[in-house]
């Protein structure tokens, strides 16, 4: 709708501006201002989102704008965008049945979970540990772990890998990639945790881990701070099973 629509549409209405006790009823100069507003993004043509804004468990129109970004099925790098109120984008996702696909898995709301729902987190990490979700674990290293301060990162990783069989599930998955810059930002990561359940990991899977390392030139540069003492004690550990 052009500015001649705009104001058709609006023909034969009284939009009075008042400002300090004056009213202007120019209805062509107030026109021009609200069209101006409108189709410079000042104002929201979506009622729905602009109420929510001031509803109990509100959202921003960022929230907003995710959330039907989400359902409408665009790709993660179309979902990126900075949130504003996490908690409320984390429960109407849910309440929508989308918090559990791939294009919801923004870093805020990430970090939100790590924290707040393990649960949830636990769910998803699964999903990110399948066969043939290699793309996913790509993701997480590529795009979300960088948004993240270091003790973040090796938090999410050492819930990744708790419980039975989950060190080895990462271990063969961190081999699946074929994207070095991946590996070279999850294996130190992984190798930085202590007292990892290495009697769990079968003898072809720490010989498949020991290939990914010497593959890894720059592993140790890559080592996050005050966790070489713990690097080193793995790789010691892990050969000597």
């Amino acid at each position: 709708m052009g500015r001649v629509g705009f104001e058709k549409r609006f023909a034969g209405s009284d939009i009075s501006v008042h400002h300090e006790g004056v009213t202007s009823a120019d209805n062509s100069s107030n026109l021009d201002f609200i069209f101006f507003l409108l189709s410079h993004g000042y104002l929201s043509t979506d009622y729905m989102a602009y109420r929510s804004v001031f509803m109990p468990g509100s959202l921003s129109t960022e929230d907003n704008n995710f959330i039907r970004a989400v359902t409408s099925g665009r790709s993660p790098d179309e979902t990126a965008k900075m949130l504003s109120v996490i908690a409320n984008t984390v429960v109407k996702l849910r309440n929508l049945g989308m918090l559990m696909h791939d294009n919801a898995w923004h870093s805020q709301l990430l970090r939100h979970l790590l924290y707040n729902d393990n649960i949830s987190m636990k769910t998803i990490m699964q999903m990110q540990l399948e066969a043939g979700a290699e793309q996913r674990m790509i993701r997480l290293a590529k795009e979300i772990f960088p948004r993240w301060d270091t003790t973040t990162q090796l938090k999410y990783i050492r819930l990744m890998v708790d419980g039975d069989g989950h060190l080895s599930s990462m271990i063969h998955q961190i081999g699946s990639l074929r994207d070095n810059e991946a590996e070279q930002t999850l294996l130190p990561l992984l190798l930085s945790l202590s007292a990892l359940p290495w009697s769990t990991v079968s003898q072809a899977t720490r010989e498949a881990l020991q290939r990914l390392i010497d593959l890894q030139s720059n592993l140790v540069a890559s080592l996050p701070d005050n966790c070489a003492q713990h690097f080193c004690e793995n790789l010691r550990i892990q050969a000597v099973f």
